[in-house]
């Protein structure tokens, strides 16, 4: 078995999450989960599939929230 120190452990469980659930994106957004939904349909919400699963991308969140990120030169 791996061991960790106790650094390595506290800022991997301090990391912010990279992808959010549709439902965690609707708690955030302050919206249903249906209207979230829908705006997946509609392509209105940039998404990342994996497999069945659908994530929304923190930086998206971020944007909707009119929080400015730094760009990354691509």
């Amino acid at each position: 078995m791996m061991k960790r120190s106790l650094a390595q452990a506290e800022n991997a469980d301090s990391m912010e999450p990279l992808l959010f659930t549709i439902r965690e994106f609707a708690v955030i957004a302050r919206i249903s989960v249906s209207k979230a939904r829908q705006m997946v349909g509609n392509g209105e919400l940039e998404v990342v599939r994996i497999g069945r699963s659908v994530r929304v991308p923190r930086r998206i969140v971020l944007k909707l929230c009119g929080v400015k990120q730094p760009e990354d030169g691509r």
